[in-house]
């Protein structure tokens, strides 16, 4: 018995090892996918790549920029069978082009990378990405034209990324068209969202029960019953303002949720809370990067300040997950 154990104890200490060897033999903390081209040509909102940037720097996450070229050809496993990243960090901006770019070798590589225990953090246009069916609203066809009916929502099958969620990421919520009449919308700004404060992560992080976040034309998400992947677990819902009027197409719908894929996490966000408006948050100042006009932006009852902090809170914990670093809230910023 006692040979056993001391069998037993050599092989969790050899195990353990291995673990820290493997985590150490990642290249970089992130992979953040940018091709680093015009942004009609790619898809990926710059400004969002340059404050995540900002961020991770801050809190020493090394990463490198990675493209379609490189997805597709070398993926995110190196030739020794090792991943090469922690995670892959797919930012906003318009998912058709990345998926026109990385083609069916580039998205069965994501897969890889993840069942084999790499993970993926998406922001709006990278959930939708990474959505086996994507909903979209061009133009609201509502008469008073702040709403988009159930009838605007087309089924893009033809835009299908990486097999990674089994349901449908549907956007924008209904009551932010994306236009109408032909003309774009302010469907963008502060959006109210429920968190649910019983679940362990946001317990560590001190998340209030109600927040605000950065939005931009994200998704809200609809998964069959039955049909939940492994490890789901809701971090927060969309919540229909009680001063708008409209359709509540998307109210208390999942916008931030987790769940695993084989050995790997899945993180999506309908949001882009590393976007910091007109505030300052440890040292990094953002004043809104938008050329359309930002509506709903009244923070009340907290400051920008504090909608800063509790956005880049969360999202911090997001990233400490998937990279394995201890969930702490962060410090407050002063």
């Amino acid at each position: 018995m006692k040979v056993q154990n001391l069998v037993i104890s050599f092989f969790l200490v050899i195990q353990t090892l291995g673990f820290f060897v493997a985590q150490a033999a990642t290249r970089a903390d992130f992979a953040i996918y940018d091709p680093q081209l015009a942004f009609e040509a790619d898809g990926v909102w710059k400004p969002e790549v340059a404050v995540l940037q900002k961020m991770l720097e801050f809190y020493q996450w090394s990463y490198e920029i990675v493209g379609f070229k490189e997805i597709n050809s070398q993926g995110l496993i190196g030739a020794d069978g090792k991943l090469s990243y922690k995670g892959l960090i797919m930012p906003g901006g318009y998912s058709a082009a990345r998926r026109n770019q990385l083609n069916a070798t580039g998205q069965k590589n994501i897969e890889q990378f993840i069942q084999a225990g790499g993970n993926y953090v998406g922001f709006c246009a990278g959930s939708y990405f990474a959505s086996q069916n994507m909903d979209w609203a061009e133009e609201s066809s509502d008469a008073a034209g702040i709403s988009n009916l159930a009838q605007d929502y087309t089924a893009y099958f033809n835009l299908q990324g990486p097999n990674l969620l089994p349901g449908r990421a549907i956007g924008p919520l209904g009551w932010a068209p994306w236009k109408v009449k032909g003309k774009y919308t302010a469907a963008t700004g502060l959006s109210s969202v429920k968190i649910d404060t019983q679940l362990d992560v946001m317990k560590r992080i001190g998340m209030p029960e109600n927040t605000m976040l950065f939005y931009y034309g994200g998704p809200f998400f609809e998964i069959p019953a039955g049909r939940e992947p492994q490890g789901y677990k809701v971090w927060a819902r969309a919540v229909k303002p009680k001063n708008i009027s409209g359709s509540d197409l998307g109210d208390g719908k999942p916008t931030i949720f987790e769940f695993n894929l084989a050995q790997g996490k899945v993180i999506l966000f309908s949001y882009h809370p590393v976007i910091l408006l007109a505030g300052k948050i440890n040292g990094v100042q953002m004043h809104r990067p938008l050329e359309m006009p930002v509506v709903n932006s009244n923070p009340a009852p907290y400051t920008l300040d504090q909608v800063n902090y509790q956005s880049w809170n969360i999202l911090h914990a997001a990233l400490s997950e998937v990279s394995g670093r201890e969930i702490v809230p962060m410090p407050v910023p002063k």
